[in-house]
Order: C-alpha cells, then sequence, then structure tokens
C-alpha cells in the first residue's frame, strides 16, 4: 500500500508540473512577451505616453491601434486608413481622408532611439474575428531594454470612441512562426507529462483499493 501512496503522490507532482510549466509558458508568451504594451486611447488631438515597457527578445515590434467591430465595415476602414489595394490607398470616398494619423517617438535612457509616422505605413492593417487593426510604426528592440513611447495624435479621431481603441506593441508576425514550432513542442511535452502522471494515479488508486480488498478479504478469514 505504501508503494501505491508513493506511485501516487508521483503522479500528482507530474501533474500539477505539467500544468505549472504550461500555464507559465503560455502567460509568457502571451502576456509578457507578444504584448509588451496594450493600454486605452481616446484618439483626440495630442500627445500619449505609454508607462516605461521592456522587450524581452530581440525582434521588430509593431505600434497599431486596434478597435473592436462596432462600425460597418467601410466606414470603419476609411476612419482608420486602412487599405483594400494600391488603388485606394485609404479606402475613403473621394473628399475623405483617414481619422486615425499620428506621429510616434520611441525612447530609451532618455534618449530617442526611433521616430516616425503614420503615413510611413499608410493604408497597413487588417481584420480579425472581432477586431480591426491599423499598423502605424515598426521598431526594432532590444531583448531586456526599456523603452517609452510617445505617439501624437495629429487627427482628431473621438469618433473611433465607440470602438474602444487600444494602442498596442506587438511583436512582429515572424515571431509567431518560431513560436509555433516552440509551442508544438511544449504542448506534446506537456500532454506527455500529464498522461504518465494522470496513469500513475489512476493505476495507483486501482492498485490501492485492490490491495485494500485484499486485506479486508484476509482480515475477515481470519476471524
Amino acid at each position: 500500500m505504501k508503494r501505491s501512496h508513493g506511485r501516487m503522490w508521483v503522479g500528482i507532482i507530474l501533474v500539477s508540473a505539467g500544468l505549472l510549466f504550461y500555464g507559465s509558458w503560455v502567460l509568457w508568451n502571451v502576456l509578457i512577451v507578444a504584448h509588451p504594451v496594450s493600454m486605452p486611447v481616446s484618439l483626440e488631438v495630442g500627445n500619449v505616453r505609454t508607462p516605461e515597457f521592456r522587450v524581452n527578445v530581440n525582434r521588430y515590434y509593431i505600434i497599431k491601434v486596434e478597435a473592436q467591430k462596432r462600425l460597418s465595415p467601410d466606414i470603419l476602414d476609411c476612419m482608420m486608413g486602412i487599405s483594400l489595394g494600391p488603388s485606394d490607398p485609404n479606402n475613403c470616398i473621394e473628399g475623405k481622408e483617414p481619422l486615425l494619423q499620428a506621429n510616434w517617438t520611441l525612447w530609451s535612457d532618455g534618449r530617442i532611439v526611433n521616430q516616425g509616422s503614420s503615413e510611413d505605413h499608410r493604408g497597413r492593417g487588417g481584420w480579425a474575428q472581432d477586431e480591426v487593426e491599423r499598423d502605424i510604426g515598426v521598431f526594432k528592440g532590444e531583448s531586456g531594454k526599456k523603452y517609452v513611447l510617445d505617439v501624437n495624435f495629429t487627427r482628431d479621431g473621438t469618433a473611433l470612441a465607440v470602438t474602444d481603441p487600444h494602442l498596442k506593441v506587438v511583436v512582429a508576425g515572424e515571431y509567431y512562426e518560431d513560436e509555433m514550432v516552440a509551442d508544438y513542442v511544449c504542448s506534446l511535452l506537456f500532454f506527455v507529462i500529464e498522461a504518465i502522471g494522470l496513469t500513475l494515479i489512476i493505476t495507483s488508486a486501482i492498485r490501492y483499493r485492490r490491495e485494500r480488498a485484499v486485506v479486508r478479504h484476509n482480515l475477515i478469514r481470519s476471524r
């Protein structure tokens, strides 16, 4: 019976370790690495400064504004300046201009290390399941380095307030391609550890019940 208890505890430890390992992996990649900045913005004319943030991988990072799909696609594309093709860089009818226009400056250790404008990335953006994203800049981040981002919105975009706009800094797409391989390996390792742990727990529980049944049977016979 002691042996069954020991195997069961090994199984419990393996299951717990697997959950802790995989949970830490997801937390690290989703909250710490992939999205170092996510903050609501009003999009009114003026400057917005992010809190200081640190990047954890040597990658390119995209500065973007994300909005919820709470307006019609045509209106939202025009307001945010998302292009459907080279023939229409803003996706707006004649005489209209995007409301989302901004310049940005990236600081590190009190020095300007990069700067640019949404015009440098005119028309860039895309649609997700529930959100629309407009890219306004990109920079090369150095792992372990801390940054502060200033974004100066040059046109009143408060008409987009209904879409709950957020200013975000996210790691660029090629990171996710590499991450798919690492995530596959980590997921496989997680399932193997969990399968071994659960097998030990179940088999130990079955063996423990059998051993108790044998002990009970022997006690009855000895009487």
